[in-house]
């Protein structure tokens, strides 16, 4: 009888992430060719996603959590809570938001958290989610959020922009701020009469300003700005694919790109002639070619992690935030005239009444 995936997968989840391959062997009962099967259909459950390895070797399954991991307090909700995100996180979906628990023996270490700090904790699901017993406090990291100064009885209050955080805090003594400022602050570790203080690091401008409603919009919706140094440096390392056996040379055909002529990448191109063979009179072959991104972003790459959390490019009024580095999304998969570019391209032939008759995909190289 062969081990099935489904059989390891129960098994890895019912580990909890504590199991090691020679735990599975013990828990399966597998001797001999069994445990020989086992390697490879481990490694299969890998490569697809579906499992992790740990640095222990120890295995779980993708989009759980461990026992005890790092993580990164990521905002305060209503009630005044922190709410962390996983520090890594190999899992396909977005990570779960972990609410901190306060516990007695550790309130000094809470009293010190603020949002960006890195704190190690003991993981357990409940039944409203996820919840985070803290261990240590672990190096500081200060992270930026967007606000707006609000005035209000008590006087001036940086409020969040952000989703989920409603919580005002207080500006730091000293701090030159106006009513509807739009800043970027960092809270600090301490409080005043229960109220955290937030140190402006920066005046971006007027909440009202003809730029606020594009930044706000941005750090409301998480989308990332910028890229990684790892990002960056996959995309500069770059180059043009060369014809082989996946790739046809298809510079011959004279495909003509239909973006819009102010556009600053071009994304389509196509090409059309009548069918000369007998069989098809009055049809036509048309080509339509589209950049092959596949070509540059391959899978579990650090570019093909950060395109996955961005999802798309975001086109605003005054702005473009990219889901690629412009060396990519500007450049070579940009089908600009008289370049060799990358492509994925479909040859589609049409009889004399226009109904598509057969199509055939491929990998090519083109030039526009």
């Amino acid at each position: 009888m062969n081990i099935e995936r489904d059989q390891i997968l129960d098994a890895v989840r019912e580990g909890k992430g504590r199991l090691t391959k020679r735990d599975l062997v013990r828990t399966l009962g597998l001797s001999g060719d069994k445990r020989r099967e086992l390697r490879y259909v481990l490694k299969s459950l890998l490569d697809d996603g579906l499992i992790i390895r740990d640095d222990r070797k120890q295995f779980r399954v993708a989009d759980s959590l461990p026992n005890v991991m790092v993580l990164s307090v990521d905002h305060v909700d209503d009630q005044g809570d922190l709410i962390a995100m996983p520090l890594k996180w190999d899992g396909h979906d977005k990570p779960p938001p972990i609410r901190i628990v306060e516990r007695k023996k550790h309130k000094k270490i809470m009293a010190q958290l603020g949002v960006g700090d890195k704190v190690l904790c003991r993981i357990n699901k409940t039944q409203n989610g996820y919840r985070g017993d803290v261990i240590k406090k672990l190096a500081r990291a200060g992270r930026q959020e967007l606000g707006i100064i609000v005035k209000g009885g008590r006087g001036l209050r940086i409020r969040s922009v952000k989703k989920g955080s409603r919580q005002d805090f207080i500006p730091q003594k000293g701090t030159e701020v106006s009513d509807q400022d739009l800043v970027m602050f960092e809270l600090s570790q301490t409080r005043h009469k229960g109220e955290r203080i937030a140190r402006v690091c920066e005046i971006i401008g007027k909440a009202d300003g003809p730029h606020a409603a594009s930044i706000i919009s941005l750090y409301e919706a998480n989308i990332p700005i910028g890229f990684s140094e790892d990002e960056l440096a996959e995309a500069r390392a770059l180059t043009l694919p060369s014809i082989d056996k996946t790739r046809e040379d298809l510079r011959d055909l004279p495909l003509v790109t239909i973006d819009p002529e102010d556009a600053k990448d071009f994304d389509d191109a196509i090409f059309a002639r009548p069918d000369d063979t007998a069989k098809n009179e009055g049809g036509y072959i048309v080509w339509v070619a589209i950049a092959d991104v596949s070509a540059y972003v391959l899978p579990g790459s650090a570019l093909d992690k950060g395109a996955y959390k961005r999802g798309n490019s975001v086109y605003l009024p005054d702005r473009v935030v990219p889901m690629l580095p412009e060396e990519i999304s500007a450049d070579l998969c940009s089908l600009r005239p008289h370049e060799d570019r990358a492509c994925l391209a479909v040859r589609m032939v049409f009889d004399a009444h226009g109904d598509k008759i057969a199509h055939t995909f491929k990998r090519g190289l083109m030039r526009s």
